[in-house]
């Protein structure tokens, strides 16, 4: 093991002279900077940790070259090596190296299949980021033991080889022949007959080149053979090269073939997670026997049913009759009338392989295809009037728009009206992987979801609120900070995939149905507590309540926000509604009450708690309570600070799963720092302008509860000038000038108090102050935020999850150092900071200070290090503009430098 560990450190780089080009010097200076590594000799690969190939080289192009023989010879090792790196194919065109045999023959087949099985494959094109290729080899370097990305290449092909079996038997079924046999050319089927010319180019691309009589024997003969060549023609650069050749149908058909290719290998992984092989897809047309759809329909059938044992896409259809007959079943859904007939669906005929008699309802349906254009007798319909309809009433199936028309109006109105997709019915091949892709794209997380009631719940609320973002976001009290309303939903929920996906796939992963759902409907709900409610209403105390005021707008309207009733505690009235939450009654309290009574939880009250402890001063474990800043004192029984206090542990107890959801959601949540929560410069203007009312309105209300302070503890004159000096004046003119309140300050004010006979009640004073002072360093943040593009989150590769952070920002190097470009602070801190420095963190002589995305993991450290990941600082990145790399050790590197006389 010592000595594998020993070779980590060594790369070979495979370009011209390994590393004379500029890719190749460019590749050695970042390498030789961050990852410090040794360059090995070409005659020495058999120890290479890491093999770069670059294929920019131009000496690759001739086979008897040295070079050429050399990078063949790694190839054929590259299931040994612990990682092969290929630089370069998307730009050199990938079939460049297809002409001839061997080892470089087969990069097309890798390119297929590092977008189909991203878990087994490493690829980057160029241009690419040298720091990516740094960040690649440092990983090796500092992992004892490696996965090779490119080990399973050959199980994946061998595992895949069966679906390029069914393509290649349906291909031969169609029997196309050349036309030098003599014999005109034929097919065994409707669509065959159609598109007769383009399987004839096809089987001339594609097949073996051996013949009989001039009659092509076997179209896809091997299974390598169908994976690259469709592979061949995802390339980008090549397609768009090809558009305007008039082989374009021909090209366009081996796309289609690359995209079955993709949707029926992710439906095969879908198979594997949710033990679910078939979609069920409902048309809605108003002629499938005639019409130009029944063909596409009976070719995706004839192709996709039957494999192994299950049907991949059964197809359905309304049997109410008349079209108008279900456009009322769905009108009188939406306006829940009652009485409607629930919606039956049965296989369309006639079918090759589904005439069962068996019937379906939309609760067994997983897709809808609908054309844009239809007719039931003499009257037209609007297909997108049916999307419309469908997204309300059934939202957890996505819908598809199925059509020939080309026009951008018409795809405008289908994704208006809330369509997942919209495809040309010439490439009707794409369905699946589209669908796949959609869903994908709307998280996939959803899918690790078991239970599939509660997976088509999720599924259906996450299209539902994409549409009707009002319902999460119908009211703003803290309208002049950061964006809280449906971007930063949607960033979090993003930043979720990036995070908990990989978490929850590694082998061994243990997870609950139940906790999965709350955990993934508390990230879409846990700011809609920002709109305020009757009990709390200005700025400061929505701004500190919004956790708990989430979880009682939840608790109070489960149905409306579409969390299922799934256990037996949840039937009957909402024990939540009345009577009203108060204070000293607060949801919290509440919850801990029922939950003591029952012992378990249902759906609504863990979504409610995770909400509820998702901010920094919300405590999760009991231990946190002495860490935290000012708790609010919702959380304590009674609404005193005399009262316990309720922390999460304390209320699921100490083995529960939420407290490690909770801690995740609360770690991710602070993540999201990006220019889409401030918007444009004018919005960033407008929102300053908001700031500086704001402030000058919250130190008139400081002014009006010093007031009544005075009079409540009923001071003399003189020590009423002395109060109003040390709590308004002196709070006021240290906000304005240093954004926070000194020390010293706070000194005299302890100092006065322990003067008095009756200490105050200074809540709502502490509260105040604190919001000015929250309120007086966010024009920094609002330059923070717009000063990063994007966040990318992965982990690091070995058997232990290790996460890496990597912030994008539109600022170069210098600007991200220096703290006169951007100061940021938060309103506890003296001094303001470079972006760098508060992102990153930094080591000063008496200090170490953590950095904004290190403290935030710091807030739960304990429960994410021992159930999640963990995160070194030096893990942390910060990208400029001028693809320079920022780490820790830079910014202490900057300011040391800077600070010396």
């Amino acid at each position: 093991m010592a000595d594998r560990h020993a070779g980590l450190s060594k790369v070979l780089f495979l370009g011209r002279r390994s590393g004379e080009s500029d890719l190749g010097e460019s590749v050695r200076r970042v390498i030789d900077k961050r990852a410090e590594v040794v360059f090995q000799t070409p005659e020495s690969h058999d120890e290479a940790a890491c093999v770069i190939v670059d294929l920019n080289d131009t000496g690759l192009e001739e086979p008897g070259s040295a070079q050429r023989r050399l990078v063949d010879e790694v190839l054929l090792k590259w299931e040994k090596l612990p990682h092969v790196l290929l630089l370069g194919a998307e730009r050199r065109g990938m079939t460049e190296y297809n002409r001839d045999y061997g080892p470089l023959g087969r990069l097309s087949e890798i390119q297929l299949f590092t977008e189909l099985c991203p878990e087994y494959h490493s690829f980057l094109p160029l241009p690419c980021l040298s720091a990516d290729i740094a960040n690649l080899v440092t990983a090796c370097r500092d992992q004892v033991v490696r996965d090779n990305p490119f080990l399973g290449f050959a199980s994946a092909v061998s595992d895949c080889g069966s679906l390029a079996g069914d393509v290649a038997k349906w291909l031969g079924k169609l029997s196309v022949q050349d036309s030098r046999s003599g014999g005109k050319s034929r097919a065994t089927t409707p669509w065959a007959e159609a598109h007769g010319r383009e399987l004839r180019h096809a089987a001339g691309q594609l097949a073996s080149k051996s013949t009989s009589n001039g009659r092509v024997v076997t179209v896809f003969e091997k299974a390598t053979t169908i994976f690259g060549t469709a592979g061949e023609y995802t390339l980008p650069a090549v397609v768009e090269s090809k558009k305007r050749d008039e082989s374009h149908g021909r090209i366009d058909f081996h796309i289609q073939l690359y995209s079955l290719l993709i949707g029926l290998v992710r439906h095969k992984k879908r198979l594997a997670l949710t033990g679910e092989g078939c979609v069920n897809v409902c048309l809605i047309e108003d002629n499938l026997e005639d019409s130009r759809l029944y063909l596409h329909r009976f070719r995706l059938e004839e192709l996709l049913t039957g494999y192994v044992g299950q049907d991949r896409v059964r197809f359905w259809q309304w049997d109410g009759g008349h079209l108008r007959s279900l456009k009322a079943t769905l009108e009188s859904e939406l306006a829940d009338a009652g009485g409607a007939q629930p919606a039956v669906f049965v296989p369309p005929k006639p079918v090759s392989s589904n005439g069962d008699g068996s019937l379906a309802s939309f609760d067994d349906i997983d897709c809808v295809v609908v054309d844009l254009l239809l007719k039931d007798g003499v009257r037209y319909y609007n297909g997108i009037d049916f999307v419309r309809l469908l997204t309300n009433t059934h939202p957890e199936v996505p819908v598809i728009v199925l059509s020939k028309s080309t026009d951008a109006c018409d795809l405008k109105r289908s994704f208006g009206g809330g369509a997942s997709y919209y495809i040309l019915k010439e490439r009707v091949l794409t369905l699946l992987d589209h669908y796949y892709d959609y869903l994908d794209e709307l998280g996939k997380l959803v899918w690790l979801i078991r239970d599939e009631g509660l997976r088509r719940n999720l599924l259906g609320n996450l299209r539902y609120w994409h549409f009707k973002r009002d319902l999460l976001w119908f009211g703003n009290k803290c309208y002049h900070i950061v964006d809280h309303a449906f971007n930063h939903m949607s960033n979090v929920w993003n930043i979720t995939q990036q995070v908990v996906y990989p978490l929850l796939t590694r082998p061994g992963a243990r997870y609950e149905d139940d906790d999965l759902y709350a955990f993934c409907a508390a990230v879409w709900l846990h700011d809609i507590g920002h709109k305020g409610n009757a009990r709390y209403g200005v700025p400061h105390e929505v701004r500190d309540a919004h956790p708990l005021l989430s979880a009682e707008l939840i608790l109070q309207n489960q149905l409306d926000y579409r969390i299922p009733l799934q256990h037996s505690a949840d039937r009957g009235s909402n024990p939540y509604s009345y009577p009203a939450f108060t204070r000293e009654r607060s949801g919290i309290a509440r919850l801990r009450e029922r939950i003591a009574e029952r012992g378990t939880l249902t759906l609504v009250e863990k979504v409610a708690l995770l909400v509820a402890f998702h901010k920094d001063n919300c405590p999760i474990l009991n231990s946190e309570s002495l860490e935290l800043g000012r708790i609010p004192l919702d959380y304590f029984e009674g609404g005193s600070r005399s009262g316990q206090l309720n922390t999460l542990e304390s209320i699921v107890g100490t083995d529960s799963n939420l407290l490690k959801y909770a801690a995740l959601l609360r770690f991710i949540d602070g993540l999201d720092i990006s220019r889409y929560r401030v918007g444009d410069r004018n919005e960033r203007g407008e929102r300053r302008r908001v700031v500086e009312r704001d402030l000058a309105f919250h130190f008139r209300a400081l002014r009006s509860e010093v007031e009544r302070l005075v009079i409540a503890i009923q001071l003399r004159p003189g020590k009423s000038e002395e109060f109003r000096r040390l709590f308004f004046t002196n709070v006021r003119d240290a906000i304005l000038t240093r954004q926070h309140v000194p020390s010293d300050v706070r000194r005299e004010q302890d100092s006065f108090l322990h003067g008095l006979d009756e200490h105050p009640d200074l809540e709502t004073y502490l509260q105040l102050v604190k919001h000015c002072c929250y309120l007086s360093v966010q024009t920094g943040h609002f330059d923070l935020h717009a000063s990063i593009d994007r966040l990318e989150i992965g982990f690091l590769p070995g058997a232990a999850p290790r996460l890496h952070v990597r912030y994008h920002s539109n600022r170069s190097r210098a600007e991200l150092l220096d703290s006169s470009v951007v100061g940021v602070k938060e309103y506890w801190e003296p001094e303001a900071k470079s972006i760098a420095a508060h992102l990153l963190g930094f080591k000063s002589k008496d200090k170490d200070h953590p950095g904004y995305v290190m403290d935030k993991l710091k807030k739960s450290e304990r429960i994410l290090s021992e159930h999640w990941f963990t995160l070194d600082a030096d893990d942390i990145v910060l990208h400029s503009s001028d693809e320079e790399e920022l780490r820790r050790g830079d910014v202490t590197e900057h300011l040391q430098a800077t600070s010396r006389p």
